[in-house]
Formats: structure tokens, sequence, C-alpha cells
């Protein structure tokens, strides 16, 4: 559970809606006093923008907030925009779901899920809804535990979920529908998302497979601010010692656009990302 801005820094389990969603509903509740502390708000804005810096969706916050808090800060302004920030995400992701809802009837046959996202979950559900028998792949995901907690919610729903480790899951991708992903942002040279996109990418057009991903507007980042978000791919860091032997990983890798057979988002499903950064 997410209860803190601490926990939202630490995190290497939740997706980056997931980790944004939460931090707009604890700066809600800082805002909820009838005195709210502006040099704690502003503090916990920078510390966990700049821990996330590495997802669209926070640093867009920040530009906002950091404007919004240069003229004479209202605190009124504050909670309507995170409200709307907060709307704004979930209609984005119900118009998402229904364009994906409407492709994906045209891939019969399991759908390969590829990490844990908001998304992706009410992407899963809407799909059970309409086709019960549907079967999902999941991915267990890194050295984490991360594909658990979305693999039990759809288990409640359904039990045609299999939960597998990334090996395995890559393995099954011929066998698959279609597959989709989500994003922690979109550059023109591709989508920066957890390390193995790349790889599950690759695999699908060997195997013919089409590759989906969703994408919201406010993960869109234009050229000229791409730079920083390159020069994280592949970040690698030592993630644990087992037995002393220093374990290493990444959180994100590049996918170049060429791999998606179309992109989803609010405004429809687009084939060209050059689409999305016309009105950057």
């Amino acid at each position: 559970m997410l209860k803190s801005f601490d926990d939202i820094i630490r995190d290497r389990h939740h997706g980056s809606t997931d980790l944004f969603l939460a931090f707009i509903r604890l700066l809600q509740e800082m805002l909820s006093h009838p005195e709210p502390d502006l040099h704690e708000f502003r503090k916990w804005i920078d510390a966990v923008c700049s821990a996330r810096s590495n997802m669209a969706l926070f640093v867009a916050l920040r530009r906002t907030i950091t404007t919004v808090l240069a003229s004479n800060p209202d605190i009124d302004r504050l909670r309507k925009h995170l409200k709307e920030m907060e709307h704004s995400i979930k209609t984005a992701h119900h118009r998402m779901v229904n364009h994906a809802l409407q492709r994906v009837k045209h891939h019969p046959g399991p759908i390969a899920l590829y990490s844990r996202s908001t998304i992706l979950f009410e992407f899963a559900r809407a799909v059970i809804s309409d086709d019960p028998s549907r079967m999902f792949y999941l991915a267990q995901a890194r050295h984490h535990d991360e594909g658990i907690p979305m693999a039990r919610s759809l288990m409640d729903l359904t039990p045609n979920v299999r939960l597998m480790t990334d090996p395995l899951f890559f393995s099954m991708i011929p066998t698959a529908g279609s597959a989709w992903v989500s994003c922690d942002f979109a550059i023109p040279q591709g989508i920066g998302n957890k390390v193995g996109t790349a790889v599950l990418a690759i695999l699908s057009e060997n195997a013919n497979v089409p590759l989906y991903v969703f994408v919201m507007h406010e993960k869109v980042i234009p050229p000229e601010e791409a730079a920083p978000f390159l020069s994280r791919i592949r970040d690698m860091k030592e993630v644990e010692q087992p037995d002393g032997i220093p374990l290493w990983s990444a959180d994100l890798d590049l996918t170049p656009w060429q791999y998606f057979r179309a992109i989803i988002t609010p405004t429809g499903v687009v084939t060209d990302p050059r689409t999305l950064f016309q009105y950057r």
C-alpha cells in the first residue's frame, strides 16, 4: 500500500499511473487541512518528483505546481488543479479502454500483458466483462513480485490467468493473440517502459503478434525535452546482493515506435507516432 510520500519514492512495484494517483491523493490530504503547510507541500513536490523524474506525469505536475506556487499561492487553485488532474487521468483511461476493446476483438487468443499498471488492469477487466473465456498471460517481472497483485485481482474475476516468470512469458508470445503495454513516457524515438519491453517488441514482431501501447497525452514529451529521458534508458543499478554477488537491473528501456501495431490514446487509435507530437 502507498500510504506515504516515502512509499512513493521507494516503491519498485507499481506502475507510473498508480504512483501518480497515490501522490495526488496524498497532496490533496495535505491541502484539506484548515491551514496547510505550503513549505511542506513544496518539499514533497520536489522530493517525489525528483525521485520519479523518469516518469512524465511527475515532470508535468512539478512544472505546473511550481508555476502556481511562483505566483500568489492560492490553496483553492491548487486543490482545483489536483482534482482536475485526477479526473483527467480517469477520463483518459476510460476512453483508452473503449478504443482498445474495439481493437482486441480482431485478435482472438490469449492476451499478453507486460507490466502492472492501472490501464492494463482496467483493460483486462473490461475484456473479461465482454468475453469471460479470454486467457491472459502476465509476467512476474524483474526480481520483484510485481505481477502478483494484478494477477490476484484478475483471478477474482476469471480463472483464465497465467502468471509467468519473464522467460516463460517471452517464450509464450508466439501463442498469444495480441500483446499490450503501457509506458512511463513517450518521446520521438519511442516509449520508455520497464526493462524487457524492447525484448517483448522484438519477439512480438518475429511471431507476427500485434503489439499495442497505451499513451496518455500527459506522457508525451516534446522533442526538445527528450534528452533527460533518453539518458535514463538502461540506467543500471545494483538492486541486491544474493550470496554477496551484486545483481544489476534497470528500470527502463526504449522501444522504438516501429514495433507497435498501433498506439491507443484517449482521443483515438493512431499508427503514426508523429501525430502525438503535433500539439505538444
